[in-house]
């Protein structure tokens, strides 16, 4: 999944798609910089509540300079 895939994951999560979710499974994905701030949005947001893991291993966001 690349930066449009997960904006548009993380903008269904937003509008209340999966309410009980409970793990997000995202590693070996190829999104970088636009598809983390759209899910970074989205965990700000307070959609993933009840999420518990979070898996972003192997992400192209990994390698993405740290602030």
């Amino acid at each position: 999944m690349g930066d449009a895939g997960l904006a548009s994951l993380a903008n269904a999560l937003e509008r209340g798609a999966l309410p009980r979710l409970s793990a997000l499974k995202l590693q070996c994905n190829n999104f970088g910089a636009t598809g983390s701030a759209a899910l970074g949005a989205c965990v700000g947001s307070g959609a993933l509540t009840l999420t518990l893991a979070l898996a972003l291993a192997l992400t192209q966001a990994l390698a993405l300079p740290w602030p």
